[in-house]
């Protein structure tokens, strides 16, 4: 629709040369489609004639990587995710740290967008440990390729319609809402410090950097979808390997473990895509 093979090639590698960004990791139809939005809003009609806008327009690339690293999230998404964390998950992670004497948890949010779901975590541990929380030294690490919505995230500001989602019935009202946030005069609602304090901040690429050690719990939701086989594959491998034995890996309910590493994980909730790292190495 936008040119041949070669023109879009030509613009997959201009990008990687002028930026750094590796699109071989996506699916070639997530590209295109991503591509498509780009070039309709600078009515812009093949990918040779935006190869050529971007030398010329070097500040598109930003609105580009952009929609490449579409950012969609919400606070609590996937509210049933949440319940089995709150009545599952995280008593047995507490009671298997008690075991061992560690009062250490640390959790990913890989992918973290702007926040909210690294937030929402915190609000859910935060509720289960409840005032023993002081006993636990708890990290919870949001990472995203994406500087805009790590500045989003890090500032913990968000409009009214985005945390609306706080207040479901699972959640009980308001509750979350009116003990996490304190709302502003213009009807913002800021992440209060106690919850800050669990959280922090980092930009991080899957698929190039290095990836932290010796965690507990990963999310990584919608993300995977947009990835090549290998790279999924080479994702699984490396969270296997982030985990710490008996660690925990939630994906996206559209999203399934790759072949190659479903054998080395257990499957705790098959519904919600939860699942326990095994004993073993990573091949």
């Amino acid at each position: 629709m936008y040119g041949n093979e070669l023109d879009f090639r030509a613009l997959v590698n201009q990008i990687s040369r002028d930026r750094g960004f590796d699109c071989s990791q996506y699916r070639e139809t997530y590209l295109k489609r991503r591509f498509a939005v780009r070039l309709r809003r600078n009515h812009i009609q093949s990918y040779r004639e935006y190869l050529q806008f971007l030398k010329k327009n070097p500040d598109e690339y930003n609105s580009l990587i952009d929609a490449l690293t579409i950012n969609v999230t919400q606070f609590f998404r996937s509210p049933e995710t949440y319940n089995v964390l709150k009545s599952t998950v995280l008593p047995k992670l507490i009671g298997d740290k008690k075991a061992v004497n560690s009062r250490r948890i640390r959790i990913w949010s890989a992918g973290c967008a702007s926040g909210e779901e690294p937030y929402s975590i915190a609000m859910v541990v935060s509720e289960v440990l409840g005032k023993d929380i002081v006993n636990y030294n708890v990290s919870i690490i949001g990472t995203d390729i994406d500087d805009r919505s790590l500045r989003l995230a890090e500032k913990g500001v968000y409009p009214e319609n985005v945390v609306k989602s706080t207040t479901g019935k699972w959640s009980t009202g308001k509750w979350y809402l009116n003990k996490y946030f304190t709302r502003s005069e213009d009807n913002m609602y800021m992440v209060n410090d106690r919850l800050k304090s669990l959280v922090q901040f980092k930009k991080h690429n899957l698929l190039t950097d290095r990836y932290p050690k010796n965690i507990d719990m990963i999310f990584c939701r919608n993300v995977i979808i947009y990835l090549s086989r290998d790279f999924q594959k080479e994702l699984f491998n490396n969270f296997y390997r982030a985990l710490n034995m008996g660690g925990y890996l939630v994906i996206g309910k559209v999203e399934t473990l790759s072949r190659s590493v479903r054998e080395r994980f257990s499957i705790i909730d098959n519904r919600e895509h939860i699942y326990q790292k095994k004993n073993g190495h990573a091949k």
